[in-house]
């Protein structure tokens, strides 16, 4: 009896490793990040000079591990160096926003149809499907994490579906999917197209951002390509979570290819029977969750640092014993912003000293013009000169004012302008506005940011009589305008506005 429990047991577990798909690497850097030095920060006589560190969110299948229980490494001459976690936090005890997209695949042959329409005189023969066990694997998914989650439902066939738009995840239900019966007329699937939809939708979150994908990776288009749609995604840091599934057999080669490479941003989990399919579901909800916000120490005990450079290294990630495929970024000890000073308004003071004066001047000029009363003495007065009609005066000429900066009429705008980033190496540099001011990582900008996700030519602020007009230069990440993406933009005081990572204030004077 024993032997026959062993086998079973066995057996069961052999299961659930053919639905976990592809390996998976037990550890993941999702994300890195520079944390440049503060620069009001001063080292003490004994301390060592210091350096920037990094940030990283660490996806791992261990639970409750401890900031030391991470290292970073990368290899140096042939040698590993590495420094240990300094602080870590789980993302389920976390208060970090999280924006996710469940985009389901909505054709007929992957949701089914249990009584489909056939010609007079022919029997309905069912069309099995997912149905049901997609729609449990949606509130699996959606309720993996109640606070600060938000979650929107799309489903693909020919085009994409909004069937639930972005909502907390408390108040959510699968019931969005709607009736099976809904999905009997949709034959084909845009994969390709609807990655692009939600991928957009996504970018515009200011939270951690999660597409997860159901589906069986086949596309509409034989030759789909995904390349484009992965770097978009990396490039947006959103994170893919893939679980594959198809009602007619095994995925095909082609189709599950482009799940894995989808899944290299995330995860990717494969179910071969319907009732896995929830279980899948429910475990990669806990790889979202199992995430870690990890700050590694700038220096290992022994004053070992990484090799910031400023060139290219492949970085390793240990937690406890396992290990993460290497990850290449680049070690830049990024510019560090200069202290934040007061605006110097100096010549603001001047001009308005200057203007001042000479408004003394002249009310002092009019009352010295003025003629000195003398005595009166009644007289008899004079007869009335004849009544003349005196001739109209010409018009003069549109009075005139001045213009702090250039000359202007009445009507015209202030032309004084700066911006200021507020978040990024270059935190509080103040950067005066010309009649064109580019902005963007190429060294021919004028505004040259540090900034890995703007593009070399990111966007333009252009001067007219009636303000300054914030334009997007075609970009790969778009531009936020008061957390709307938008275009173009007419600034006025005070507006923030983003570009790539770098939150910038608009400043004029009125």
């Amino acid at each position: 009896m024993k032997t026959k429990t062993l086998f079973l047991c066995i057996a069961s577990a052999a299961v659930t490793a053919l639905a976990a798909g592809p390996a998976q690497a037990a550890v993941t850097i999702k994300s890195v990040e520079t944390v440049p030095v503060d620069p009001n920060y001063k080292a003490k006589d004994d301390e060592l000079p210091p350096l920037p560190h990094l940030r990283m969110k660490i996806g791992t299948s261990a639970v409750g591990l401890k900031a030391s229980d991470f290292i970073v490494s990368t290899d140096v001459n042939g040698k590993q160096v590495g420094v240990p976690g300094e602080k870590a936090i789980q993302f389920k005890d976390s208060n970090e926003e999280l924006d996710m997209i469940i985009l389901v695949q909505g054709t007929v042959r992957f949701m089914g149809d249990p009584q489909p329409e056939v010609a007079a005189g022919e029997d309905a023969t069912e069309i099995k499907g997912y149905y049901n066990e997609v729609k449990a694997a949606v509130d699996v998914i959606a309720k993996a994490r109640a606070k600060n989650t938000n979650v929107a439902l799309m489903v693909y066939g020919d085009k994409t579906i909004v069937r639930a738009d972005f909502q907390p995840s408390t108040g959510f239900s699968a019931e969005s999917l709607g009736a099976q019966k809904e999905y009997s007329k949709i034959t084909t699937k845009a994969l390709q197209k609807s990655i692009d939809f939600a991928g957009t939708a996504l970018s515009q979150k200011n939270g951690r951002r999660v597409l997860f994908i159901i589906g069986d990776g086949d596309d509409q288009d034989a030759n789909a390509r995904i390349n484009d749609q992965v770097k978009k995604l990396e490039d947006a840091s959103i994170e893919v979570y893939v679980l594959g599934a198809n009602p007619q057999g095994n995925i095909e080669p082609r189709d599950e290819n482009r799940l894995a490479r989808l899944g290299k941003l995330g995860e990717y989990q494969k179910a071969l029977q319907e009732e896995q399919i929830p279980q899948v579901a429910e475990t990669l909800a806990n790889s979202i969750n199992n995430v870690y916000a990890v700050e590694f120490a700038q220096r290992a005990n022994d004053t070992t640092s990484l090799p910031w450079d400023g060139q290219d290294h492949d970085l390793v990630v240990t937690a406890k014993k396992e290990q993460s495929e290497p990850k290449t970024f680049n070690l830049l000890q990024v510019a560090q912003p200069p202290p934040k000073q007061p605006t110097d308004y100096t010549w603001l003071y001047i001009l308005l000293a200057v203007l001042g004066l000479a408004i003394v001047g002249i009310v002092v000029a009019m009352v010295l013009r003025k003629p000195k009363e003398e005595e009166v003495v009644e007289e008899e007065p004079p007869p009335p000169p004849p009544i003349m009609e005196a001739p109209m005066p010409a018009p003069g000429p549109k009075p005139k004012t001045m213009m702090i900066g250039i000359g202007g009429d009445s009507d015209g705008m202030p032309v004084v302008g700066w911006i200021v980033p507020l978040t990024g190496p270059q935190q509080y540099q103040t950067f005066k506005l010309a009649s064109r001011t580019t902005i963007g990582t190429s060294p021919e900008s004028n505004v040259v940011m540090q900034d890995q996700f703007m593009s070399g030519n990111h966007a333009e602020i252009l001067m007219s009589n009636n303000g300054f007009t914030l334009m997007d230069k075609g970009s790969a990440n778009g531009m936020l305008v008061n957390s709307k993406r938008v275009p173009t933009h007419e600034l006025v005081d005070n507006d923030v506005f983003t570009l790539g990572k770098t939150d910038f204030k608009f400043k004029s004077i009125n």
